[in-house]
Formats: structure tokens, C-alpha cells, sequence
């Protein structure tokens, strides 16, 4: 596949409006094409709107690998939110402490994680939203300015001292995903295992099931 040189967004989008009626993600609770994806991205946006939070607010992604964290992922994209991701919470210490580094301003949870949320002191007065109760309370959305401007926040291993944040944009995002698509090669017409997010990613983007 060639990559284009529009933005992930505009990639994203021209994807769903191509193929709004094949199937996006298939798991074990969900069969969403992207046409559903898209309504529900929508929903948390609306959400975002309701809240007024403010473009750039740092949202900690405390969901783990399911439909929802996608959602999620694309919600605070197309919002203009910098989405922070830890992908160890076993450590509690060494968890507070990256919170305290980065200072998130909202969560993302679902039924599972909104119950552990305040296990991590950084946590316990910063608001949180349930991506599962936010789908099925909003019932009607409408199309958005959509940002180009999102950051991802992820952190080093921590293998020589603590984690440290680490910054990317839409733009570095771009050629992580690039890279992963000119490895896979055409898979227009296959379902794809995958197993981490960035993969998952990579297949929405490109229209891949």
C-alpha cells in the first residue's frame, strides 16, 4: 500500500466515508463496521463538548485492550486531546509517580477500570469518563471540526531510572503507522489479528478488518 500524504485524520475519515458499511472491528463482545465506529467516536466527542473540556487537555487512557480504548484513541484525536497512555499499572508506585509527571486533567475508563481509578492518589480528584455508560447515554451527535493537533504521551521503559514522558504528534504517529502498513503489505481483503494498538490503528486507518 502507498501511504497518502494527508493527515491521519483526513486518512481516517476518508476511510470511513469509503467504507462505512464493512466491518471495522470484530472482537468478542462487538462486530462494528465503520460506519458504527464512527456514530460512536462521535458520542464521546459529544461528550468532550458537554463537559467543555478544553482542547490539548491531557486524557489519561485507563481502559485496556478492547472496542472501547479504539474509540477512545479516535475521540480524543479528532477532539484535539493529548492522550496519555501507561501500559504498566502492576507497579503502584512507580505509576503515581508518572502521573504526577504528566498531571492528566481527565480519564477515560470503562465498567472494569472506573473502579480502580482511585486506587492511584494522582487520580482521585481528576474526573473521569465511562467510555461504555457515555455510548449508551448519548443518543444523537452531529459532525465536528475535527483537530489535526493531538499528542500522544507515552513513557520510556524505565530500564535506567524512572519512566520518562515522551511526546509525539499526529505527524511522528504517521510514520510509526506508515511503517507498520509497508510491512503488512495488501490485506484489503483479510481479517487481521492484532495485538497491539498500534496495528489496530494502522488497519482502521488504511480500511482494513
Amino acid at each position: 500500500l502507498v501511504w497518502k500524504t494527508m493527515s491521519l485524520i483526513d486518512e481516517f475519515l476518508k476511510t470511513v466515508n469509503e467504507q462505512k458499511d464493512n466491518v471495522a472491528i470484530v472482537s468478542k463482545k462487538h462486530n462494528k463496521t465503520y460506519q458504527e465506529l464512527f456514530v460512536d467516536v462521535n458520542k464521546l466527542i459529544t461528550k468532550f463538548e458537554k463537559l467543555n473540556i478544553q482542547k490539548n487537555s491531557k486524557m489519561l487512557l485507563l481502559v485496556n485492550m478492547s472496542y472501547e480504548m479504539y474509540v477512545g484513541i479516535f475521540a480524543c484525536c479528532l477532539y484535539g486531546l493529548d492522550v496519555v497512555i501507561i501500559d504498566n499499572f502492576k507497579d503502584k508506585k512507580r505509576v503515581n509517580q508518572q502521573l504526577i509527571d504528566v498531571d492528566v486533567d481527565y480519564v477515560l475508563t470503562n465498567n472494569i477500570t472506573s473502579l480502580v481509578k482511585n486506587i492511584f492518589k494522582p487520580l482521585q480528584k481528576v474526573k473521569s469518563i465511562n467510555v461504555i455508560k457515555t455510548l449508551k447515554e448519548i443518543k444523537e451527535t452531529k459532525n465536528f471540526e475535527y483537530s489535526t493537533d493531538a499528542k500522544l504521551i507515552t513513557f520510556t521503559s524505565g530500564g535506567t531510572g524512572n519512566p520518562k514522558p515522551v511526546q509525539r504528534s499526529l505527524d511522528d504517529l504517521e510514520k510509526q503507522l506508515k511503517l507498520t502498513i509497508n510491512v503488512v503489505g495488501n490485506l484489503q481483503n483479510e481479517y487481521v489479528l492484532a495485538t497491539l494498538p498500534i496495528y489496530t490503528l494502522a488497519c482502521l486507518i488504511e480500511g482494513i478488518k
